[in-house]
């Protein structure tokens, strides 16, 4: 079952159902000896018991999930305010009896005929609405024992005997007859150890506890383990279906079973939908057994809590079929997309709108055929993969994802009404026939993207990160305008001007002509010539190359490093120079002052100790490390590969080779070191092979004698 569901606890063994059943067991069986056998309880007392109980039900309970001891103990509360419901009745039908004899004393004999009358009369109504009540608690039972036998059916007979042969004879991988028969095991233990020995035992001793609402007010919290089996119900039926075709063993086998059985005309898929129609049967009976409780009646809370717990259940059942049907549909749709980087199965991931609109270019003013599909995590820009589109053949042209995205409208240059999406990685304008189209494509967007958010900061932990800080979107009236904040600036993509919005540089003003072409600045999206870009500099939001970049967020890119690079370095596992090379077709090797910080798994590579921008940051986590045998310049050498990006490090000392070989081992890990591992590297660490050496030119000798000075 999904937590993001809404329901916090998955049954993954039968066993655990048991188990949280019998802890139950213990504590109310405790609980009802003390009402029962201690006259006059006080609430000092009450408690006292109470807690005594729930310990005695957790150390039954023992080593299980957080999310059993978080259920056991909702269940034992509901069942303590039942207790005490109970106190607080028999406490004042205690004090009423008192006072009903000494009025009783005082009644005229007179009025004795009229009294016994309608006495008579309270005593038949009672005694008839008392009859309805017992013949519906029956009638629950009844049908509860049917519906265990055809669990005992399916689990023990059909699955038992299917892994069986499947095991022996291998008519069927095991695999397939989990995936028919699913989580069936959990609901037949349930049913079988708690609830039907609990409706028995309230049926036996009806004339003294004439109430099930509280026995089925404790079973709502379980029956949430059938959003498991409704969730998979037809994948197995499809399963069944499909190998019932494929191999006549396996058919003939069912078949030999169903006739075994006291249904011998029923199929397999008859017994299976069962499960599937007891939750509404449950809420029908209780329905009909609250129309005939009196409002005065002992259990009509517990009635009342277990129909609202029993009708949520349902409700969510019916959802999830609704949801497997939706993500049928999605994966039908997307499933012949081409250019697809992304899981489309995914759990959480359906279709919230699809339609046909027009991309505005983001040089020229141009126009062409698009159609977005708007999921629940992600915006996908489509194109047509024929030139005459005969049938709806689409690849991925862009991905937006909608964390961080902002939706904004834009006026195209034929003055059509338009959207801008706007992502972190990329940023795409879209163009409609009408307003009204506009305005609800980015209505639904910005309602997806608030969405995204409030389901994301639910699962997070900080009180800080909730959905008070949800982004703020820029106001939708009409503007062509949106410029990225500073602090954000190369770590989002921005929104490019137009080149015809800008008739001269941005920077220095000077006019575009033939000799001064515009150019665009990946950081920012502003319009400028060849002399105001002509700087280069990585950005967070495309990682790998450096982008080109203006003047002024060069500057400002650089002016975010305020120490040097020794400084930075002082702090550091560990921090020297070793030979650096990004690519294999570059054969020689640079020297380069490297470190690592003791805060981060991270190697920063600099030209030179004092140099304010390193030239490179290898992130240590999830990188593969290994000894490089192929150079010729160096005697040890090291492979980093991460993500098809590789580079090398090599050294010519054994100690410090040894010692950065152990701490890239294990950052790649992901464990963090102290100095003094680094300096038990030498026992510790791999052992290191050795590279035949180049011997260095003079020149080369003078200029590594020179940096080290």
């Amino acid at each position: 079952m999904d937590k993001a569901d809404g329901y916090p606890f998955t049954f993954d063994d039968a066993n655990e159902v048991t188990k949280v059943c019998e802890a139950l067991q213990i504590y109310e069986d405790n609980m009802s000896d003390v009402c029962r056998n201690t006259p006059g309880l006080t609430d000092d007392q009450f408690e006292s018991e109470h807690k005594e109980s729930t310990v005695m039900a957790l150390q039954h309970l023992g080593d299980v999930p957080a999310a059993l001891h978080q259920m056991l103990t909702e269940l034992i509360e509901l069942k303590l305010q039942r207790l005490r419901g109970q106190v607080e009745n028999n406490k004042k039908l205690a004090m009423k009896n008192l006072t009903c004899v000494d009025a009783a004393m005082e009644i005229c004999d007179d009025s004795n005929s009229n009294l016994k009358t309608r006495s008579n009369h309270s005593i038949s109504s009672n005694g008839e609405a008392h009859t309805k009540l017992h013949f519906i608690a029956k009638e629950l039972l009844s049908t509860e024992e049917v519906y265990v036998d055809t669990l005992h059916l399916i689990d023990q007979v059909f699955h038992k005997k299917l892994q069986a042969e499947a095991l022996i004879r291998d008519i069927i991988p095991e695999a397939e007859v989990n995936k028919i028969f699913g989580h069936v095991s959990a609901i037949y233990q349930f049913h079988l150890k708690f609830l039907l020995p609990q409706i028995k035992e309230r049926l036996d001793n009806w004339d003294n506890n004439p109430q099930i609402g509280d026995v089925m007010m404790q079973a709502g919290p379980f029956l949430k383990i059938y959003a498991t089996y409704t969730q998979n119900y037809k994948e197995s039926l499809k399963t069944l279906d499909h190998w019932l075709k494929k191999s006549k063993h396996f058919s003939y086998l069912v078949h030999s079973i169903t006739t075994k059985t006291i249904y011998p005309s029923l199929p397999l898929q008859a017994h299976m939908v069962t499960p599937i129609q007891r939750i509404p049967r449950y809420r029908l009976l209780l329905v009909d057994y609250l129309t005939r409780l009196s409002e005065d009646a002992l259990d009509k809370k517990e009635a009342e809590k277990a129909l609202e717990l029993i009708s949520d259940v349902a409700l969510h059942l019916n959802e999830t079929l609704k949801l497997v049907e939706r993500r049928k549909e999605l994966v039908k749709k997307l499933q012949d997309l081409k250019n697809v980087d992304f899981d489309i199965t995914e759990v959480f991931r359906n279709l919230l709108k699809e339609g046909s609109v027009k991309r505005l270019d983001n040089w020229e003013d141009k126009k062409s055929e698009s159609y977005l599909y708007l999921l629940s995590d992600m915006l996908l820009d489509c194109s047509s993969i024929h030139k005459i589109p005969l049938n709806k053949s689409y690849k991925v042209r862009a991905r937006i994802d909608l964390a961080g995205a902002q939706v904004f409208e834009v006026r195209a240059f034929d003055g059509s009404h338009g959207f801008c999406v706007h992502g972190i990685k990329e940023s795409v304008e879209f163009a409609t026939e009408t307003s009204e189209e506009s305005r609800n494509w980015m209505q639904a967007i910005k309602d997806a993207i608030e969405e995204y958010e409030c389901r994301k900061n639910s699962f997070r932990i900080s009180p800080s990160q909730t959905f008070e800080n949800k982004p703020e979107f820029p106001s939708t009236s009409s503007s062509n305008s949106f410029e990225i904040k500073d602090e954000k600036i190369g770590k989002r993509c921005p929104r490019w001007i137009k080149d015809r919005e800008a008739s001269m540089c941005m920077i220095c003003s000077k006019s575009f002509g033939s000799f001064r072409h515009k150019q665009h600045c990946r950081a920012c999206g502003k319009v400028v010539c060849l002399d105001c870009s002509d700087q280069q500099h990585k950005l967070d939001y495309i990682p790998g190359e450096t982008q080109k970049v203006c003047i002024d967020c060069h500057k400002m890119l650089n002016s975010r490093r305020k120490v040097d690079a020794s400084e930075f370095a002082q702090n550091s596992l560990l921090a020297d120079f070793l030979y650096f090379r990004e690519t294999s077709n570059i054969r020689k090797m640079t020297e380069y002052w490297c470190f690592v910080p003791t805060n981060e798994l991270k190697v920063y590579i600099f030209k030179e100790p004092r140099d304010l921008k390193e030239e490179r940051i290898i992130d240590l986590k999830d990188c593969k490390i290994s000894c490089c045998n192929e150079c010729q310049e160096q005697t040890y050498c090291f492979k980093l590969e991460k993500e098809q990006s590789i580079c090398f490090l090599a050294t010519k000392d054994k100690k410090l080779a040894q010692k950065w070989l152990y701490l890239l081992s294990e950052g790649a890990e992901g464990r963090k070191l102290t100095e003094e591992d680094i300096k038990d590297a030498e026992s510790k660490g791999p052992s290191l092979p050795t590279t035949t050496t180049r011997r260095l030119s003079f020149l080369e000798r003078v200029a590594t004698l020179r940096r080290r000075k």
